[in-house]
């Protein structure tokens, strides 16, 4: 009886995570996840092929963030970022009631505008290179993008 209860307290653990699928995420070039692909062991290789030349294949297009806020639409390019990110919204109105804060993943306010106008640089240049946060608020809203500054 007691190798009936070792064997069965044996493989049910071992039967359980055989069964268990391979979670795979893509990511798009500025870093957020696009898709989440479960993967059944041994029915899909579940790594993307690799090309089989070494060439480079370079983007012309300028990479950013389109969004909206209440009323107004926000767009932030490039992002990646190097030295400088634009905010751009699409609107001719005095943005004077909006602010913008850049924070770092510990959330420490690093720059802070206000009196926006519709296209604002910000300046990254003396931001060391990872992830942050661009955080505006218009007409008493509030909404948040990550951005990610790839060189020092």
């Amino acid at each position: 009886m007691k190798y009936i209860i070792a064997f069965i307290s044996f493989f049910i653990p071992v039967i359980a995570f055989a069964q268990n699928p391979q979670i795979v995420y893509s990511y798009d070039a500025s870093g957020n996840r696009i898709q989440r692909k479960t993967i059944v062991l041994g029915t899909e290789d579940p790594l993307p092929p690799t090309p089989s030349s070494n060439k480079v294949a370079t983007n012309q297009t300028t990479t950013g963030i389109k969004d909206s806020i209440g009323k107004f639409n926000v767009s932030f390019y490039p992002n990646p970022i190097e030295n400088y990110v634009n905010v751009k919204f699409d609107v001719n109105t005095n943005l004077s009631h909006a602010k913008l804060k850049v924070l770092d993943m510990r959330g420490i306010v690093l720059i802070e505008e206000n009196n926006l106008s519709t296209i604002t640089k910000l300046n990254f240049q003396s931001l060391a290179a990872g992830q942050y946060i661009i955080w505006i608020e218009v007409d008493g809203q509030m909404k948040e993008w990550g951005v990610i500054k790839i060189k020092n």
